[in-house]
């Protein structure tokens, strides 16, 4: 098993008895054993502040064998929305190995071009057919990306690892990637309701694996259309009453083998409603509105910004 220990926390372990700052609650947890011959990433002590909504951003080059990915499994501490392994082109004379750092803000420079490796799942992780796998090259510079949403008045210490059973290239019989499309212009008024919807077209021929939708708490209903190139469009994902739980835990469409091909040109619309109970503006990270799954064949996240 490679095993991957990053160890430069992004704020320190423990308070100073002579500090005005106020004492760090302990959430760290003991996570499970990662899969025999597998992957694992574990990120530094993470303080999460009172009251907060915050993502941090660990660093990582992976030196190990080409390898494919079959099934990812993330542990968090409460209070963890998710903990996720993406592909980033920053350099390391930017963001060294180890490092950790605050990537909040929408537009931080630290999430430029990043992209998924593996995306979906529920709590318990995802794990992909037999044969199909997540492609990992020696050398990716990644991120993971640790998401906190601490709601007590208390701040907290917290930690994450993410885990993968893998399969030798050799041996990978169809490679799966990511696609995922989101728009982050939606500004939800005060008191007030959003609806925006956006379209995404492909530009090859793929097969779909799975498909989900992705919005917060005040998400209000949830839908995709798709239209064949030259056909007629029809609703393939529905969800007339957004519930809370589907944040963390969402509903999928999931397809066998070969059940739902996609033509270069077919169009995806995705529509997003909210209704925004609080009384300030509601903006993108704290809402989203984001289509994502899992494609075959292709090694590459396939990436739809419809973003003004």
């Amino acid at each position: 098993m490679f095993a991957f220990a990053l160890f430069a926390a992004c704020s320190e372990p423990t308070t100073d008895p002579s500090s005005n700052e106020p004492e760090v609650v302990d959430f760290v947890t003991e996570f499970p054993a990662a899969p025999t011959g597998g992957l694992e990433w574990v990120t530094p002590e993470l303080i999460v502040e009172p009251q907060s909504d915050v993502m941090f951003c660990t660093f990582d080059t992976y030196t190990g064998p080409t390898i494919g990915l079959h099934a990812q499994y993330g542990w968090q501490s409460p209070f963890g929305h998710h903990v996720t392994l993406n592909e980033t082109t920053m350099s390391p004379l930017d963001q060294p190995d180890g490092a950790t750092v605050d990537c909040s803000g929408a537009s931080t420079e630290t999430m430029v071009d990043v992209q998924p490796i593996m995306v979906g799942g529920d709590v318990s992780g995802i794990t992909l057919p037999d044969g199909q796998a997540a492609y990992l090259s020696t050398g990716t510079r990644i991120i993971i990306q640790s998401h906190y949403v601490n709601t007590t008045t208390d701040r907290i210490r917290v930690k994450d690892a993410i885990q993968f059973a893998t399969i030798p290239e050799a041996d990978v019989e169809t490679w799966v990637a990511p696609f995922v499309y989101v728009n982050t212009d939606h500004p939800i008024p005060a008191g007030g309701t959003l609806s925006i919807d956006f379209d995404c077209t492909w530009d090859t021929d793929v097969n779909l694996l799975f498909l989900g939708g992705h919005m917060h708490e005040w998400g209000t209903a949830y839908s995709v259309d798709h239209t064949p190139a030259g056909g007629a469009t029809s609703r393939i994902y529905d969800i007339p009453v957004w519930d809370t739980e589907y944040r963390d835990a969402p509903l999928y469409n999931n397809y066998a083998m070969g059940e739902f091909p996609v033509a270069a040109g077919d169009t995806f619309k995705t529509t997003c409603s909210w209704e925004n109970d609080t009384d300030d503006t509601l903006a993108f990270p704290e809402e989203m509105c984001a289509t994502f799954g899992m494609y075959y064949p292709g090694k590459t996240p396939w990436i739809c910004d419809a973003t003004p």
